[in-house]
């Protein structure tokens, strides 16, 4: 058998069709040649997340059986960003002895026991299900229309019989049913319950423009309690930078002390908005208050599109005595 010396090529060898979810920071589609090139070392890991990147793979063989197939992935990263090729390889070798190239014919698919696999949470689970049907232009599940109809008049119907995969449902459909109408329409009025995982839930996708202007116009409000912030800011995740970039920035000069919820949510999710090394050094002001300057220096530096500015900060003349302080003890 030749020598097999990718994911890839792997999972071409097994006769498979396949998709790439980066599951890092939101869900983004990988296309086979990036994650080819990820691979291979020629470019970095774009989303990484704990020195590590965190994959969804679908994949099936029509030929074989309408079944479709899921592997949650973690591989590890160096500190460039870049997949450490000696941990893919023994995951490939792990593989390929464990069930062969021919494993689909064989109806033996599961990786148990493996290192390099990981166990998404509920929420991440009905969202990748969702977003798996999404792009390959499957109907939504058994539970999209209690969530419907419940958006629709949330008067009417009992938020406590919907389910997250009807709620993560409903944001991979938001142009179907006037459903992002709905949304903007009765956000206000939902219960804690419904908000959190919907709003998680659309970070995944770009926003109908009058659903993402309702969402932009909370965030920059001076009005609301920071964890209505977080869902404000998680939803708007896909949303075009220089609108973002206002929100972070209504954020950050406020006179309040940011939470450590909100920081780690424009870490996690917002991160672009760091490019602008004045904008990184007044993130890491806030951070350095809440003690969070090492955990999240540590995570943001390996993200390619920021890393030279978050470098930056550790440079900058203009620090605060605080910040100076965990910036030292960064490098004790």
């Amino acid at each position: 058998m030749q020598q097999i010396s990718s994911i890839s090529e792997f999972l071409i060898q097994a006769g498979t069709d396949y998709r790439i979810v980066d599951m890092g920071r939101a869900f983004r589609v990988l296309e086979s040649q990036t994650f080819l090139d990820i691979e291979n070392a020629k470019t970095p890991a774009p989303f990484p997340r704990q020195q590590q990147m965190w994959l969804g793979l679908v994949f099936w063989n029509k030929s074989l059986s309408e079944q479709r197939y899921i592997w949650f992935l973690k591989l590890p990263l160096d500190e460039q960003g870049t997949l450490v090729s000696a941990n893919r390889d023994h995951f490939l070798q792990t593989i390929v002895d464990a069930l062969g190239v021919e494993f689909l014919e064989n109806e033996e698919h599961e990786l148990k026991d493996n290192p390099y696999t990981f166990t998404p949470t509920e929420q991440q689970m009905s969202d990748f299900n969702s977003f798996v049907r999404h792009l390959l232009e499957l109907p939504p599940s058994q539970y999209y229309q209690d969530a419907k109809n419940y958006i629709a008049r949330p008067d009417l119907n009992d938020w406590q019989m919907l389910s997250k995969q009807g709620l993560s449902d409903l944001a991979s459909n938001l142009l179907k049913d006037a459903n992002a109408k709905h949304i903007a329409e009765h956000f206000q009025q939902l219960p804690d319950e419904v908000r959190q995982p919907l709003c998680a839930s659309l970070e995944n996708y770009l926003l109908p423009k009058a659903l993402e202007d309702f969402f932009i116009t909370q965030s920059q409000s001076s009005y609301g309690s920071q964890s209505d912030k977080c869902l404000y800011l998680r939803a708007i995740t896909k949303s075009n930078l220089e609108v973002c970039v206002q929100s972070i920035d209504s954020l950050l000069a406020s006179d309040a002390e940011l939470s450590t919820d909100l920081l780690v949510i424009i870490a996690g999710r917002h991160w672009q908005t760091l490019k602008d090394t004045d904008r990184a050094l007044r993130f890491f002001e806030c951070c350095a208050k809440q003690n969070l300057f090492l955990p999240l220096y540590g995570d943001l530096v390996q993200i390619p599109e920021i890393r030279h500015s978050i470098l930056d900060v550790i440079r900058n003349p203009n620090r605060s005595e605080t910040l100076a302080k965990q910036i030292q003890t960064l490098f004790h």
